[in-house]
């Protein structure tokens, strides 16, 4: 997608620029970037062909980085260095994680502070910002060679039920990638917006919409009235949300 070329009225015409920007989903379960191709919006396949990368990240012993599918083959051989759907942790103190047990196989930093965990890996401790931004990483690497060109900026959704210190985490988790945050995006929020551009006869019209996922669940209620649109989120346990989307699909393994 092109970034607007903005040049003051009855100025000399400024030869544009053609700026690179994508939209990114970093997902629970996988995640993929996207960019305007022509008239279409595309999602950007790596080398082999496939759209979706599973958001996995192993430490090798080599010391690489694997990202995606490489780093899954390694969830159950090698579980304490490969890291799965660390976007759950993203925003979350070490106390609440140490409440999912078994459900995080993780042996976590002692010596960090209780509000910013870490894993210990084989490559040190990797906290959640970290790992999201090797797939960030991975997801960049793989817009710039397929668009042959320098990203100027992403647009990255984030569930309609991140708090504050999540969203920020994943800001931070872009910086770290190399990537400009052009504005995040609650996901649902975007299909809602494209399911409501119509008129209204009514007043006003509430409209609930959901969308399940392989990660997480994403609920809010939208307010139509004559045109204008507005949209709240459901507050509510994004854990107990997560773990409904992992019963829903046998194929998920976190």
């Amino acid at each position: 997608m092109a970034l607007l070329q903005i040049q003051e009225p009855g100025g000399k015409p400024a030869r544009p620029k053609h700026r690179l920007a994508v939209g990114i989903d970093l997902g629970t379960t996988n995640s993929l970037v996207a960019a305007r191709c022509g008239l279409k919006v595309e999602t950007l396949p790596d080398e082999a062909g496939a759209h979706l990368l599973p958001s996995v990240v192993h430490y090798s012993r080599e010391g690489a980085v694997l990202v995606g599918k490489q780093a899954k083959a390694y969830a159950l051989t090698d579980a304490p260095n490969t890291l799965v759907s660390a976007k759950r942790m993203l925003g979350k103190g070490l106390s609440e994680l140490r409440q999912l047990g078994h459900y995080l196989p993780y042996e976590f930093d002692a010596s960090r502070d209780d509000k910013a965990p870490a894993v210990i890996t084989r490559a040190g401790s990797k906290d959640p910002v970290a790992v999201s931004a090797d797939i960030l990483a991975a997801l960049k690497t793989r817009a710039e060679s397929a668009l042959k060109g320098q990203l100027e900026g992403a647009v990255i959704t984030v569930p309609a039920y991140f708090n504050d210190a999540q969203r920020q985490q994943t800001k931070e988790a872009a910086a770290l990638a190399g990537l400009n945050v052009l504005r995040l995006r609650a996901l649902l929020g975007c299909l809602s917006r494209i399911l409501f551009r119509t008129r209204v006869k009514h007043d006003r019209k509430l409209c609930p919409v959901s969308y399940p996922s392989h990660g997480a669940i994403d609920c809010c209620f939208g307010v139509v009235s004559q045109l204008i649109y507005g949209e709240a989120c459901i507050q509510c346990d994004a854990i107990l949300l997560s773990l409904l989307g992992a019963a829903r699909s046998p194929s998920n393994a976190c």
